[in-house]
């Protein structure tokens, strides 16, 4: 067997032989070596999945390249504290409804006042008018009117006024009602 192999042999055949194992060895040592660089890696063709985990460490990174969303929340110290921004308007706490009803019944002129609680202020105010109808639906005549309704110079109370606009044997009454709050300073 070694005479019909050595009848067959020419230099040609020995280099391109010893070329091919050269160059497969070269390739192959090289990737056991871990001595391929940048120059044989095409751009963009490395992936998360072709890293080994916990691999990567600061020196491979390049110094302001990553982004604060590259950082889970936590990792990165927080910045200096800034200005303090101007006041905000006063706050409001501690609303109520407070309500106050006159008499029920058939006199001409009522009135009601609603008054809030020791330390809050009216922020808001209305009134209405209950009876005080006569004839049957659906001509039902209402001959009662708010006249006025008004809170006080030191926005603690709210004031309603009423009046049967006609004379009527019919019961009714009005309410006043405040919307009250603490206001802070």
């Amino acid at each position: 067997m070694l005479s019909r192999l050595g009848s067959r042999l020419s230099y040609a055949n020995v280099v391109s032989t010893a070329c091919l194992f050269i160059v497969l060895g070269g390739t192959s040592y090289a990737v056991a070596t871990g001595s391929i660089d940048s120059r044989e890696i095409k751009n963009s063709t490395v992936r998360s999945k072709d890293i080994r985990n916990n691999t990567v460490r600061s020196r491979d990174v390049r110094n302001s390249s990553l982004l604060a969303e590259d950082f889970a929340p936590g990792q990165l110290p927080a910045g200096p504290k800034g200005e303090t921004g101007p006041v905000g308007p006063p706050g409001v706490s501690a609303l109520e409804r407070v309500q106050a009803d006159s008499a029920n019944n058939s006199n001409s002129t009522k009135g009601a006042t609603a008054t809030c609680p020791l330390g809050k202020r009216v922020l808001g105010m209305g009134g209405f008018l209950q009876g005080g109808a006569s004839g049957s639906d659906p001509n039902a005549v209402t001959d009662v009117v708010l006249t006025r309704i008004f809170p006080n110079a030191t926005l603690t109370t709210v004031s309603v006024l009423a009046i049967e606009d006609k004379p009527s044997p019919e019961f009714w009454k009005v309410s006043a009602f405040a919307i009250c709050g603490r206001v802070a300073a």
